[in-house]
């Protein structure tokens, strides 16, 4: 067993690992700089040309023991570098890597992406290795300040100074089923700065809660730090937006992107809820507004959701840089103003990303989205037909759009009684106006977006026609040229 000062223990870790199982119980198991500003995705590095090929083995994390019940803390933040399994020939198999740490919040159920490993690397593994940064953050209910312990001595560290906790199995891998690490949070005392982790086998979660993930797109499978890689699966329904809010976001080959959806329970699948396209910014926080000052676009932050930072507090102040983009809650970019209105709203949430400065609480947040919201909301501009006998309308030649990713071919719309018709500057139309108009004409359209791919029109509004050519100037015919003279 791990000689430690402290029997303190962790929140529960289960590692749901494609074809593996076993039991046994930990026998050996690095303090990260207050407030120190790490990245929470695995960032996507160069692929080496002999990265795994399984697909992904994520780490699911829930509270344990009396604590599930009554919490002792609020939050415990822990910086993941690597997870490995090791064999009788003392070789590790990487099953997930992260340079600068992966943030974990183990009061929190989530998952870990890690790097995918072959399955039959697994049957000879007898070890499973954790390196994890060498301090830990944690905040009691009722609390507002952060605090922080280190893990060592009361864990051996690396050469890089990181805590190692291994935990050793009774019997080797055998190629079928979960493995769970089990701590319990009611445990865990913070002595004088220090404190320690003892890890056992737990029951592995029934099913994985939403991730968010930063890959590059590699065809249809989304590639992810330390050579993991999961098969990436859009719908209709899939919110796809830039990040830095320009028009027509594609999922090319090679796109840097930010995917939030649910993983399968074999780790091999991630269905996308909503894909950002283009690189993400170093830290988010999410959590609920107050103090808002709309002229100089600040406002209050109690944060219950950390990203890319270890956290020193929970109250941020919140600045809006000049050109930030700010999301509605159906995710289309709205005015300023209009999204400092929504933040006043009772209960409103948002998601901030941005720079964090940790010893003041300072935020400059360079993209913003209310949060909540239970509608998609899409908008596209393009040539817009009506059937002469129906009257259906039909988007032919989508040119641009936000929100989703149309299909090749024309997509109908659908129109209500409160579907709003406009023309080109902005003066309002029945639809009988709006349809005499239409020939030879774009049209903006913004509507909702249904799991089937439907598309219910709110607003249409006709696009300023194009300029006609000027007419060429008339050729007049040259004179006669005169013999004699030439």
């Amino acid at each position: 067993m791990m000689k430690s000062l402290l029997a303190a223990s962790l929140s529960l870790i289960a590692l749901s690992l494609l074809g593996c199982g076993g039991s046994g119980t930990a026998t050996d198991s690095a303090n990260v700089p207050s407030g120190s500003a790490t990245r929470a995705e695995a960032s996507p590095t160069a692929e080496p040309v002999n990265a795994p090929v399984a697909p992904f083995s994520p780490v699911a994390l829930t509270v344990a023991g009396a604590d599930a019940a009554n919490p002792t803390w609020a939050h415990v933040w822990v910086l993941v570098h690597k997870v490995e399994g090791i064999g009788a020939d003392e070789k590790a198999v990487p099953l997930f890597t992260s340079g600068e740490g992966y943030l974990l919040d183990l009061t929190a159920p989530t998952p870990l992406p890690g790097a995918g490993a072959s399955s039959a690397a697994f049957p000879s593994l007898t070890r499973l290795r954790l390196t994890l940064a060498p301090g830990l953050h944690a905040l009691k209910p009722g609390q507002t300040v952060v605090e922080t312990a280190s893990l060592v001595p009361a864990l051996p560290k690396d050469s890089d100074g990181r805590a190692v906790a291994t935990l050793t199995l009774t019997k080797p891998f055998d190629g079928t089923g979960p493995l769970a690490l089990s701590a319990d949070l009611s445990k865990l005392v913070v002595v004088e700065g220090k404190a320690g982790l003892t890890l056992a086998l737990g029951t592995p979660p029934k099913e994985l809660p939403p991730l968010t993930v930063a890959g590059v797109v590699r065809g249809d499978v989304l590639s992810v730090g330390g050579g993991g890689r999961l098969q990436l699966k859009t719908s209709p329904a899939t919110t796809l937006v830039s990040a830095d809010g320009s028009p027509s976001p594609k999922l090319a080959e090679g796109t840097k992107v930010q995917v939030t959806g649910s993983l399968s329970a074999d780790g091999k699948t991630l269905s996308a809820r909503k894909v950002v396209v283009g690189p993400q910014e170093a830290a988010a926080l999410e959590g609920t507004v107050s103090e808002i000052d709309p002229k100089l676009g600040s406002f209050s932050l109690l944060a219950l959701k950390f990203t890319g930072v270890l956290p020193t507090r929970l109250g941020a102040t919140v600045t809006l840089a000049e050109k930030a983009v700010l999301r509605g809650r159906g995710g289309l970019v709205v005015p300023r103003d209009a999204f400092l209105t929504a933040l006043g709203e009772s209960g409103a949430m948002v998601r901030l990303e941005g720079t964090y400065e940790p010893t003041t609480g300072a935020f400059t947040a360079r993209r913003a989205s209310l949060l909540g919201g239970a509608v998609h909301e899409v908008r596209l501009t393009g040539t817009l037909t009506a059937d002469e006998k129906t009257g259906t309308l039909t988007v032919t030649v989508p040119t641009e759009w936000d929100g989703f990713s149309p299909a090749d071919k024309g997509m109908e719309l659908t129109t209500t009684s409160t579907t709003a018709y406009t023309d080109d500057k902005g003066k309002e139309l029945a639809r009988a106006g709006f349809v005499g108009l239409l020939k030879e004409r774009t049209a903006s359209i913004t509507g909702l977006l249904s799991a089937e791919g439907k598309l219910t029109a709110t607003k249409l509004s006709l696009s300023a026609p194009a300029p006609k050519p000027e007419p060429e100037p008339e050729k007049k015919p040259l004179p006669p040229t005169d013999p004699k003279k030439s």
